[in-house]
């Protein structure tokens, strides 16, 4: 009579392990590799990054813009009383950074009738723009 089992076969023997192993060796390898190439392009983004941001010319821009909105903030504290509703009739981009600007002491309004105040962005004292403040 004959046994229904699978025959015993030593896996070791047959070079089916090895195979596997050596599988295992190179796949971990390209994995590692991959690892290393995509940290080294990122390491290398970021100093590139870092170089444009730190010219000298970039920190002067980012200085002027600072001072700008620091200007446009303390407009804001002198020509409004804390609390009070505005309306900026400007575009949107400027509406977005003066809501910024007001937060905490203004509240901004997105229609006419809504605000008290009016504000515009014009020419002005804060590097080439300022704010026109008037009552509605």
């Amino acid at each position: 009579m004959r046994s229904k089992r699978a025959p015993y076969r030593d896996f070791r023997a047959s070079g089916h392990r090895r195979l596997t192993g050596i599988h295992k060796r190179v796949s971990c390898a390209f994995i590692a590799a991959i690892a290393v190439v995509t940290v080294g392009l990122g390491v290398r983004q970021d100093l590139q990054l870092n170089g444009r941001l730190l010219r000298p010319a970039a920190v002067n821009q980012a200085s002027a813009a600072d001072r700008q909105d620091m200007c446009l903030f303390q407009a804001f504290r002198r020509e409004l009383p804390k609390g009070a509703t505005f309306y900026d009739s400007a575009d949107v981009a400027h509406y977005q950074r003066l809501a910024e600007l007001a937060t905490l002491w203004a509240v901004p309004e997105q229609t006419p009738a809504a605000a008290r105040w009016r504000v515009a962005v014009v020419p002005g004292q804060c590097a080439r723009i300022g704010l026109r403040v008037w009552r509605a």
